[in-house]
């Protein structure tokens, strides 16, 4: 790819190189490692957390001030704690991502029993 320096409102000379990434026009810049974007940790993180999320707001619309609804809330917020500390723990390497995984599928059927109690 080449840089878009021909731009008429953002010549180069007032951004660094990393905005011009795109041919089709002005992106902001990221600082994201491609390599974690791609790790299967990171992608079954986020799709726990969004597993997790989407059963709580859920369960806000169907049964709001319940008891039901405080468990999950607890619940959901020892997740997050818990899985924050683990996901530190694979990137630095002294977790194998595959432990990380399995113990993420572990809690999406706790939530699974959570709701269906």
């Amino acid at each position: 790819m080449e840089w878009q320096c021909n731009h008429p409102k953002y010549p180069l000379r007032y951004f660094d190189e990393e905005y011009y990434r795109h041919p089709c026009g002005l992106l902001w810049a990221r600082n994201l490692d491609n390599s974690s974007q791609n790790a299967v940790f990171e992608r079954q993180h986020k799709n726990s957390y969004m597993y997790w999320y989407n059963k709580v707001k859920k369960l806000q619309k169907e049964a709001f001030g319940s008891d039901k609804l405080a468990a999950v809330e607890v619940a959901f917020e020892t997740f997050k704690a818990g899985n924050m500390e683990r996901k530190t723990v694979v990137k630095g390497g002294k977790m194998p991502e595959k432990e990380y995984t399995d113990w993420l599928y572990k809690q999406q059927a706790v939530i699974d029993g959570l709701m269906q109690e």
